[in-house]
């Protein structure tokens, strides 16, 4: 019995491409179901909509964020925080707490919707453990530039604290 408890161990071991199975494989699962969480935004004026859907991966918050406009912006800089009262650690950006230069720490990719006319692709950068910021082209963005029917669409990943 014990030669046939062996055998059939290491025939219906493996999958169909030959990997070996382990318990990981099927306790290791994560959650990925994104939570949507209103954001808060700085230099707000006008802004109709403010939304992130995102997940937790490991100590990560993967997140896509969409911010429209019904009339036109004002101020600057322009920030959004991080969803759900999250604060990112900074001894995983590896920009670290440098902001608004070459050495910050880029969290993901943006793209602007101006007023339905033409796009600007862009980058997320660390602003401060609780908020993000923007760079369209060589400049920071800021709420003045948007308007009427303009969109916001960025992703991003960052380290949070406790995760």
């Amino acid at each position: 019995m014990k030669c046939f408890s062996l055998i059939f161990l290491l025939l219906f071991s493996f999958d169909a491409l030959g990997a070996v199975i382990s318990n990981e494989k099927a306790t290791n699962v994560r959650n990925i179901t994104p939570t949507v969480s209103a954001v808060t935004v700085d230099s707000a004026t006008n802004v109709t909509s403010a939304t992130c859907s995102w997940y937790r991966d490991s100590k990560f918050m993967i997140g896509e964020c969409v911010v429209l406009w019904g009339g036109a912006g004002s101020g600057s800089p322009f920030t959004v925080t991080i969803p759900d009262s999250k604060v990112m650690d900074t001894d995983f950006l590896a920009g670290g707490t440098a902001t608004g230069n070459a050495g910050a720490s880029i969290l993901g990719a943006a793209v602007w919707f101006d007023s339905g006319n033409t796009t600007f692709d862009g980058m997320v950068q660390y602003a401060s453990t609780t908020t993000m910021s923007f760079i369209i082209g060589p400049a920071p963005l800021a709420g003045s530039v948007f308007a009427d029917n303009d969109g916001l669409k960025f992703n991003f990943k960052a380290p949070i604290v406790g995760w």
